[in-house]
C-alpha cells in the first residue's frame, strides 16, 4: 500500500443519516461524527441514535 493511499483512506467517510442541515457521519476509523445543524437537528439525531444505532457514539463537530 503506498502512502497516498493511506493518506485517501484516513480521510475517507461515509454519511450514515441526516437530520435537517446536520449530518451523521462515519470516518474510516470508526469514529462518528455529527456535523453542521441546528439545536433541533442535533436533538433528532440524538433521539434517532438512541432509538435505532444505539451502539454509536458521536462527537459534535462544528464544521
Amino acid at each position: 500500500m503506498t502512502f497516498i493511499n493511506l493518506i485517501l483512506q484516513r480521510y475517507r467517510t461515509k454519511l450514515i443519516r441526516q437530520f435537517g442541515n446536520a449530518s451523521l457521519i462515519r470516518r474510516a476509523n470508526g469514529q462518528h461524527h455529527l456535523i453542521g445543524g441546528t439545536d433541533a437537528d442535533r436533538s433528532a439525531a440524538n433521539e434517532w441514535v438512541s432509538l435505532f444505532a444505539h451502539e454509536i457514539v458521536f462527537t459534535p463537530c462544528a464544521s
